[in-house]
Parts: C-alpha cells; structure tokens; sequence
C-alpha cells in the first residue's frame, strides 16, 4: 500500500487494536495471576489448618493438668523441647521442615516449642497471623485452644508454617509472566499490523479502482470533448453544415457514456448501500422475444443470423426490474452480434433446472483468451479498441451487465474460444 492515507489507517488500527488486545491479554495475566496466588494461599490455610487440627486433636486427648506437660505427648511432637532447658533446634518436626509448634500457658508463656525455630514466641489473639523474620522471610500461622481430658482449658497451641516455598512460586510466576508477556505483546503488534493489512485491503482495492475509473472516465470524456473542441475551432461558416453530423455522433457519444456513468453509479449504490428496491414480475419468454425482434435489424445489417431456442411452455416468471433486465440482456446480444464473423450465428437459449433459470447468449464470433476473460467484466476494459470506438462503445457494458445480475442476486459467468466463440450464462433464482 503505497498511499500514504492507508498507510496511517493502516498503523492506526493495528494501534488501537494491538493495545486494546494487550491491555486485554495484561488484565488477563494479572486476573490468572491473582486467581493462581488464591487458590495457593487457600491451599496452604487448610493444609497449615488440618496440621494444627491433628496436632490439637491428638494432645486433648493426653494433657490432664492445665499448664503441665505430659511426656506421653512428646510423642505426637518428637521434637520438642520444654522450657526452661535448654534446647538443640533440630529442623524437622511431624510434617517436615515447613513447620513449627509453640505450646503457651494460660498466662501467655511460652512452655514448649518444636519443629523449626518459630519466628516469633509472643502469644496472639489473632486466630491467623503472617510474620516475617529478620532475614525477611515470611511465615504463617494458626492458633488454637487447648483443653485437658475432663475440658479443662489448659493453653494454647501455636502451628506455623514458612512460606519460603510458596514465595519463591510466586517470584518464579512473576518472572514468568514478565518474559512470557512481552513476547506476547510483541506477537500480539506484528499479528495487528498483519491483520490491519488485510482488514484493509478491500477498502485500497476499492480506492484503486475508483482512482482507475475516475481516470478512464475523465480520459473517455476528454477524447469526445477535444475532438468537439477541434473541430468547432477549424470550421468555418461555410462548412457548419456539414460538420454537424460529426458534432451530433460525438454528443451523442457523450450522452452514452454519461448515461452508462450513472447507470454504474446507481447499480453501486443499491448494492453498497442496500437500498430497498421494489421488484416486478418478468417474463423471461416476452423479453427474449422483444429483443429478438428489436436486434434483428442490427444482425441482418451485419449478417448474422439471430435467433431463440425456447423450449418451455409455461411462463418463466423472475423478480426484478424490469428496465434493468432488458439492459442486461440488450448489451449481452448486442455485443455477441458486434463481435462476430459476417454470416456468424447468435443463439439465446432458455432454459430451467430445478429452481434455477439459465439464459445462454452463444456467438460464433471472435471469442477470447485467458487473459481477456480475467478482465471482461472490468470497467472501460476493451477488447478491440479501434472497433469500439468506432462503435462508440466505453468498455462499460459488461461492468454494467455483472453489476445488474449482482443487483438481482444472479450469477453471469462466460467461456470462450478464440477464433470459434463465446458463450455467456446468466443463472437466476426463481421465486
């Protein structure tokens, strides 16, 4: 895209959408990200939760004197020690090495301690509590009452947990999320600019052509005008008469192609803009059958042999415009009667299958190749252009004809030969 126009549009909305995307994808990450921590810290709670709850369960059953230790509760904590002796931390306790307990009296002082050294042996009356040491390492703890046999109270129980681990998962996921995101984002800009290119293709393909036909038009145009202008400017008094015939086929070649203009321009219109259009019945047979009779003048006058094979009885009825179909057809006979041999055939053929009418146009004539069918239907395209012109065609026919059958919900399609050729199909769908 070599317009500097498309160009910004171009990068203005691989912008807007490229951000809008990455603002998405970053809200995502940081949604997924908070969502991962939860369920995390959820998980740890019932498991720090159900450590305590075994603990606490286990020693109710044991203690019978409130603020006294039973050495038969050493063995659900095996390494504990009772204060005031003194104590050889070992780093590991019932679970692993994750884990502490602190057993405190009634008043608040500390009795026994197991497990990995606690980060802090000052009671709470939080149930829930996250610390952090002098290292700045963060724990989690859980306290519990603690009652004798007969439901004495006798202390309470302290349960904590390091979150070393559960820390280090969430530096290890931010760091993931930081690499992983602007590789992302940079995907997510390319994929943007990618698309936006595409998005806007039809949009430049469209501009191309309106910038071609402006300047075929205004070349088409300008041809007439100076042959106008030129021979106005050379001819005398004495010779007005006898220009005249030139001056009236030159206007009435621009009358043509202004006509065909704005026949185009109304047929885009309707189709863009899907304008509600007011169909009528037509009968296929009649029409045919007028313009049979309406163009045998022009064949005879070439030598051509023109006629209809019709071979269904009822009525063919479609839905359309009337003047629009009789254009479409008009044009197709026409230019097979143009662009055929002297003593060449046109034949128009009707013919029905199913819910669909198909209306042939087959010519003996010039026919075309590969490459002259790649652009038949475009705008001012010709293929002879010294015998178009001097037929005073603009190459806008066949634009006009696939602009009606479109306009109709039709299909036009053509094959030809050259030398032996052409046949063109217009397929409508019966109501």
């Amino acid at each position: 895209m070599n317009n500097q126009l498309f160009k910004l549009t171009r990068q203005r909305l691989a912008l807007y959408s490229g951000g809008m995307i990455t603002l998405i994808l970053t809200m995502g990450a940081i949604t997924f990200y908070e969502a991962i921590i939860h369920a995390h810290r959820l998980t740890i709670d019932q498991e720090l939760k159900t450590v305590a709850a075994t603990i606490h369960d286990g020693l109710e059953v044991i203690l019978q004197q409130p603020g006294k230790w039973e050495q038969e509760a050493s063995r659900i904590l095996p390494a504990t020690c009772v204060l005031p002796n003194t104590c050889s931390w070992k780093t590991h306790s019932i679970v692993n090495d994750k884990y502490y307990v602190q057993l405190f009296t009634l008043s608040g002082k500390l009795l026994v301690t197991g497990g990995m050294p606690a980060v802090s042996e000052q009671m709470s009356n939080q149930e829930w509590q996250t610390l952090n040491d002098k290292n700045g390492h963060r724990y989690r703890q859980i306290w519990f009452s603690l009652h004798t046999q007969r439901g004495e109270n006798w202390g309470y129980l302290q349960v904590g947990r390091s979150l070393q681990d559960f820390d280090d998962y969430m530096t290890n996921l931010i760091w993931l999320i930081l690499l992983v995101l602007p590789l992302i984002v940079v995907l997510v800009g390319i994929s943007a600019w990618w698309l936006a290119g595409i998005s806007i293709r039809p949009l430049y393909q469209s501009y191309q052509k309106m910038q071609q036909f402006t300047a075929d038009a205004a070349h088409e145009l300008r041809t007439p005008l100076a042959s106008l202008q030129a021979t106005i400017e050379s001819t005398s008094k004495e010779e007005t008469r006898e220009i005249l015939p030139t001056l009236d086929r030159q206007t009435k070649r621009l009358i043509n192609l202004v006509r065909d203009l704005l026949t185009l321009s109304r047929l885009d219109w309707q189709l863009t803009q899907g304008d509600e259009i007011v169909f009528e019945d037509i009968c296929l047979q009649d029409l045919i059958n007028d313009l049979i009779e309406e163009l045998s003048p022009l064949a005879l006058k070439k030598n051509i042999q023109l006629t209809a094979i019709i071979t269904i009885s009822n009525e063919l009825i479609i839905k359309g415009i009337s003047e629009q179909i009789y254009r479409l057809f008009s044009n197709l006979i026409t230019n097979a009667i143009n662009y055929n041999y002297s003593g060449g055939k046109v034949t128009v053929i009707l013919e029905k299958i199913n819910q669909k009418v198909l209306i042939h146009i087959r010519d003996t004539g010039l026919g075309m190749d590969n490459e002259q069918l790649n652009h038949i239907f475009d705008r001012f395209y010709r293929i002879n252009q010294a015998r178009s012109r001097d037929q005073g065609g603009a190459g806008l026919g066949l634009a006009i004809c696939e602009a009606i059958v479109k306009n109709h919900q039709g299909k036009i399609k053509v094959k030809s030969e050259m030398g032996k050729g052409t046949i063109f199909t217009v397929e409508f769908i019966l109501p």
